[in-house]
């Protein structure tokens, strides 16, 4: 049972090392955000997540539910620097 003990603790552990801060994941997608871009209203999604909710849902924030069109995102480059 020890051996199973270290074993499962080791997986913990590489587990770990391995998260990824809430802040760098989109909240449509929930993934790693490899493209962030900032709406106006200051929220960052990753660019495809984001274009994908504007086509199939429609042309608005997912936060606040404001008029939105993929051209008026911009970059989020501090972000993706912290991400990389």
């Amino acid at each position: 049972h020890e051996a199973l003990a270290e074993a499962l603790e080791l997986l913990r552990s590489r587990r770990a090392a391995h998260r990824v801060p809430d802040h760098f994941c989109c909240s449509i997608s929930m993934e790693l955000m490899l493209d962030p871009v900032i709406t106006p209203s200051g929220v960052t999604f990753e660019r495809s997540a984001l274009r994908e909710h504007l086509d199939k849902v429609g042309p608005f924030d997912p936060v606040t539910r404001r008029q939105l069109s993929i051209e008026q995102v911009a970059p989020n480059l501090a972000l993706k620097a912290a991400i990389d």
